[in-house]
């Protein structure tokens, strides 16, 4: 037995030894670029497509089984364009030969130099990436709750060192006329292996066709169960510069960081302890996501001390998402909005060119002094008081433009116990009571009037908003009026008549037509004469018969 264990042994080591002559025979005398034309004809069998090898191969095999290939391109498939579907400048593998034959992948260096992908997706939704191996794998039969994932074992691998430089990635939506690139891409990663951390570095810059580009960095800790086919990344840091044209800032830093863990078996994600920063607005929360790979199915929730919304600042702000089809759900969306209360949903349709919004909102009990105090040098008429809002809003587009101008909506306010800054109206009452008595015109009064209650209704047509009937009380005058807010010119017009009341609600004398109009931040206010004459007019006509009736006396007529 001992003598037929050596006999054994002796004869694996003789098949190793002759592997090894083999192989070393095989780089020492054979001359890798005469074998381009075979591997050119193997690719294309599997791939359906034309390898070009323009550049030297070059192979070693000490200390490593190493493989250097430069300047190689793979075709793409007819109706696709001239452009390559991969294109690479220099490969550098080198592998570990004995781990090979206990099924492990020692791979010391892989390193890729100038990688470019172009990927399509035509008019009829085909994509370029598709061969022989996909056409094959659709008639495959499987269970119908399986999934390919489930099955997929790898072998062990190690890599001692990952890296990818001046990576360039083009993916073009031709059935959404959508275009993402991915330039300058860089990727490193050290003891990359299976049932291990290892670090993980990856930067590029993206840019689309709608104008918006980020600078992308992600630097992570990856674990990779492979038995049960799951992906860890904890932790995980994200950080990327947003530049958009489109957007009034124009520029958004972004950050991310959490523990993110991924099921590709069921399809599931898991990323929780998140903490994210969008221009320094902070934001903790969760996201779990399903079926990702087919179609997509995320819900979360995030919480915020404080959010900047454009000029406006949320704070203690909660608001809970979901995401599927393309439909993006906010709800609920409630927090603090100056010294009062802010509640509503909203909703987000992706599946049209420019996104389609819907929302919901209820303010209650806001402070507008504080409001407009952040919106300093917006509007010249300011208002003061505790003010409740609700609407229905829907609008569409991709900038903030086009969002003001898609405006549609309706809604009704209300404002206690406040002041309408920038006109005084009891000074433009005696004003038009002084035309009427042909006096002097009055001092210029302060520019503030006081009122009990300010409301009204509106709607939103196109970015126009018309408020049809504005009601102001304060004391012995009443208010109303009517009138459009231009939002996309940011230009008011306005009509009011203003009543004063006798001490038992009745009016005393004519009504004081006002007119305020012109921009935002550079209103006019002036009566309107020719309904100010009409004023006058019946104001006379109602004194002459009051004294032609006394004069009659109409008791005697009528004893």
């Amino acid at each position: 037995m001992p003598k037929l264990f050596r006999i054994v042994l002796m004869l694996i080591s003789a098949v190793i030894l002759l592997g090894l002559v083999s192989l070393i025979g095989l780089v020492v005398f054979v001359n890798p670029n005469d074998l381009k034309p075979q591997i050119s004809q193997a690719v294309t069998q599997f791939t359906g497509r034309q390898l070009h090898l323009d550049g030297n191969i070059q192979w070693s095999i000490f200390p490593w089984l190493g493989l250097q290939l430069n300047d190689a391109s793979l075709a793409n498939s007819p109706g696709f364009g001239r452009n390559p579907l991969a294109q690479i400048k220099k490969l550098d593998i080198q592998v570990r030969l004995l781990p090979l034959f206990h099924k492990q992948l020692e791979i010391g260096k892989l390193q890729l130099n100038g990688l470019a992908l172009y990927l399509v997706k035509n008019a009829q939704g085909h994509v370029n990436w598709e061969g022989p191996w996909s056409s094959s794998s659709k008639t495959t039969p499987t269970h119908p709750d399986s999934h390919p994932l489930e099955h997929l074992k790898p072998l062990g691998f190690i890599v001692a060192g990952l890296g990818i430089r001046n990576g360039h990635i083009i993916y073009a939506d031709q059935q959404k006329n959508k275009r993402y690139e991915i330039t300058h891409l860089q990727l490193k990663s050290t003891h990359l292996a299976v049932n291990k951390r290892s670090p993980v570095d990856i930067q590029f810059n993206l840019n689309t066709n709608a104008s918006m580009k980020a600078a992308v960095k992600l630097r992570s800790t990856l674990l990779w169960r492979a038995d049960d086919n799951q992906l860890e990344l904890n932790p995980f840091h994200l950080n990327t510069f947003l530049q958009d044209a489109r957007t009034p800032k124009k520029e958004l830093p972004f950050s991310l960081k959490g523990n993110i863990f991924i099921d590709l078996n069921k399809q599931t994600l898991n990323a929780d302890k998140l903490m994210a920063f969008i221009n320094h607005t902070p934001l903790t929360g969760h996201i779990l996501g399903q079926n990702f790979l087919n179609n997509p199915y995320f819900t979360g929730s995030f919480t915020s001390p404080h959010m900047n919304v454009g000029r406006f600042v949320f704070k203690k702000m909660q608001l809970g998402f979901q995401f599927k089809d393309n439909l993006l759900t906010l709800k609920p969306i409630q927090g603090q909005f100056y010294q009062g209360h802010y509640q509503g949903d909203a909703t987000i349709n992706f599946n049209s060119k420019n996104p389609f919004i819907t929302a919901q909102s209820q303010f209650n009990q806001i402070n507008t002094a504080s409001l407009f105090r952040d919106l300093t040098n917006m509007s010249q008429i300011q208002l003061a008081g505790l003010a409740s809002l609700n609407f229905t809003l829907t609008t569409q587009g991709n900038t903030a433009e086009s969002f003001i101008k898609n405006l549609n909506g309706q809604g009704q306010f209300n404002i206690d116990h406040g002041a309408l800054k920038g006109i005084n109206v009891s000074y433009w009452i005696s004003f038009g009571k002084a035309l009427l008595r042909h006096q002097v015109a009055p001092k210029k009064m302060n520019a503030e009037t006081p009122f009990d209650q300010f409301n009204g209704r509106f709607t939103i047509v196109q970015g126009i908003l018309n408020n049809p009937d504005l009601v102001i009380r304060s004391g012995r005058l009443r208010v109303h009026g009517k009138g459009v807010l231009n939002l996309p010119q940011q230009h008011i017009d306005y009509e009011l008549m203003a009543q004063p009341l006798l001490a038992d609600g009745s009016p005393e004398g004519v009504a004081i037509p006002i007119r305020i109009s012109g921009p935002l931040q550079q209103v006019v206010i002036s009566p309107i004469l020719d309904q100010l004459s009409v004023g006058i007019i019946k104001e006379k006509l109602k004194g002459k018969l009051e004294n032609t009736l006394k004069k009659l006396d109409l008791n005697k007529l009528f004893p």
